[in-house]
């Protein structure tokens, strides 16, 4: 730690039955030992007087009922009592933003204590007195998608105007510099339900504040502040400007159309199913359309995804995540194909009690090794090849307790370096934000993993969980990524890395690839390729 003492901390909540949301978040801000916890102000949230908004309130419940069943994992709204967290000590009223001597007495709240910064679960706004002796400002947590905000109503726009994604972000405030973010994440939003929308977003969020101060420690104050003007690996800004919510005629116009689209849907899918299949091309250079493509199309029982490719005596190995529908859990198989493009059958070449996918496969002083996704598990697990391409054994567990998805391993500048897509707390969405590990030992067989200072070192649900393997060409370095922004696994971008090392991480996206080369294609998430062959997967529509 860098800094010389402890960062005194005071907690801002209108309440102590808070979210659950909120309740996380404490709970890791407290397990950090550079910090210390030294107040908790009470600020009961003002209630505004507006004209009676039960037509919109009725009309939010009815999109909750017909859009929030399917939406699984805890509810960050439900309520968590704060007063064993905390305990009573710390606890002081200082009564709502509008009772008089309010600010002087939050003023001298934290002069008492000698807060250093103000880490605030409020809606209502700070005046600036308040900033004076805050040696690192106040932090709060905005959620919006960039185009507009207004509290009270986040997600409600994005998710009823379709939008692809909602935002959010750690906001500081300063006497020395503008308002501006620290942390900023870009999460999908659902299709219909808000509640789909905020739950993912607002879970990933909890984690802001700890990690925030994670890296002050890390940094110092002087190199925490110069750094915030250039943040690697964020989306562009995040607006506060406020609109108001939908007015009653205009929400029912909206929620009538997400119905009928859930109709239509419906209706459609009595005809049609999804399903995962793979499209390959001998022309990798060449423009990704139906006329390069060659589709790979599974028995209607299955799907096929994940491809992954190794080339051994002329012969290309697709390694896939193969998906029986009846049981709905994954097992690992391997297609082999001709250099003029003749394929067998897939064969089974791993299977657990749990789900697998992703079998990232690769090669190391002569010998196949694998790392399947185990997200289920709750692993990260290596296995190795004991006879080509269809017989392997489990070695070890590179990381366990961690719910990962993809992870891909890359070597450089003598060290192994680990990437995955991290759900940090349940309920948030694991494809939002990629953690970066690296070794020292020059062995991947190994538990002793250090994480990246940045990590997360993206955090944007369109450019962060990998798509395949990182490779190279022509001298640089590229890592495939999911864009799953709109949908899960609805496209891929192709990114290159520009710096990698144990301070920095950095990549620019060089190229995006989405399903338009066949009306009836609506997702592709996994991009392999080994010398003249080319293979992705997609979501075809299929006829019944």
């Amino acid at each position: 730690m860098k800094t010389d003492q402890k960062i005194r901390v005071v907690l801002l909540i209108d309440s102590l039955h808070a979210p659950a949301w909120v309740y996380r978040s404490i709970e890791q801000i407290k397990l950090l030992e550079g910090v210390r916890i030294c107040g908790v102000l009470v600020c009961p949230a003002v209630i505004e007087k507006q004209v009676s908004k039960v037509i919109h309130h009725k009309l939010g419940e009815l999109q909750s009922r017909l859009f929030d069943g399917d939406i699984g994992g805890p509810d960050y709204r439900e309520k968590r009592d704060l007063t064993n967290l905390l305990g009573g000590d710390l606890v002081r009223s200082i009564g709502s933003t509008n009772s008089p001597g309010w600010a002087n007495k939050m003023v001298a709240a934290l002069r008492q204590v000698k807060a250093d910064v103000v880490i605030k679960y409020t809606d209502d706004e700070l005046p600036e007195v308040v900033l004076s002796g805050l040696k690192y400002g106040i932090w709060d947590h905005l959620f919006n998608a960039g185009a507009a905000h207004r509290r009270g109503y986040e997600g409600l726009w994005e998710t009823l105007l379709s939008q692809p994604e909602v935002g959010s972000s750690l906001q500081i405030s300063h006497r020395d510099f503008p308002r501006q973010a620290l942390l900023r994440s870009f999460s999908c939003a659902h299709e219909a339900s808000v509640y789909g929308t905020n739950n993912p977003n607002y879970w990933k969020s909890s984690s802001f504040a700890s990690r925030a101060l994670k890296r002050l420690m890390q940094r110092g104050g002087d190199a925490f502040f110069e750094g915030l003007a250039s943040q690697p690996n964020q989306a562009n800004s995040i607006s506060q400007h406020n609109i108001d919510c939908p007015g009653a005629m205009q929400y029912a116009y909206l929620l009538a159309k997400k119905t009928a689209c859930k109709l239509a849907k419906k209706f459609k899918y009595k005809r049609y199913f999804e399903q995962w299949l793979l499209y390959y091309s001998f022309k990798p250079d060449a423009r990704l359309d139906s006329s390069n493509l060659i589709q790979m199309l599974p028995p209607k029982e299955v799907f096929w995804a994940d491809p992954h490719i190794v080339v051994e005596n002329e012969r290309y190995y697709i390694f896939i995540e193969e998906l029986p529908f009846a049981t709905d859990k994954g097992y690992l198989s391997v297609i082999e194909m001709s250099q003029n493009g003749h394929y067998g059958s897939p064969v089974k070449i791993l299977e657990r009690d749990y789900h697998l996918s992703y079998p990232n496969v690769f090669q190391h002083e002569g010998q196949y090794y694998m790392i399947p996704e185990t997200y289920d598990n709750g692993t990260i697990e290596l296995y190795r090849c004991t006879r080509f391409p269809d017989q392997w054994e489990f070695v070890m567990n590179l990381m366990q307790g961690v719910r990962a998805v993809d992870t891909t391993l890359y070597y450089a500048d003598d060290k192994w370096w680990l990437f995955a897509n991290i759900q940090e707390n349940p309920g948030a969405s694991p494809h939002d934000e990629l953690f970066l590990f690296y070794t020292e030992s020059g062995d991947f067989q190994t538990t002793d993993w250090v994480a990246h200072p940045l990590n997360p070192v993206v955090s944007d649900v369109k450019n962060a969980r990998p798509a395949g393997k990182i490779y190279e060409e022509n001298g640089k370095v590229y890592r495939p990524a999911q864009n799953c922004s709109h949908h899960y696994g609805y496209a891929m971008n192709i990114n290159e890395i520009t710096c990698l090392n144990t301070e920095e991480y950095k990549e620019q996206i060089v190229k995006s690839i989405e399903p338009v080369w066949d009306k009836n294609v609506i997702a592709t998430h996994t991009y392999a390729k080994a010398e003249k062959l080319t293979v992705l997967d997609g979501i075809f529509l299929r006829k019944k």
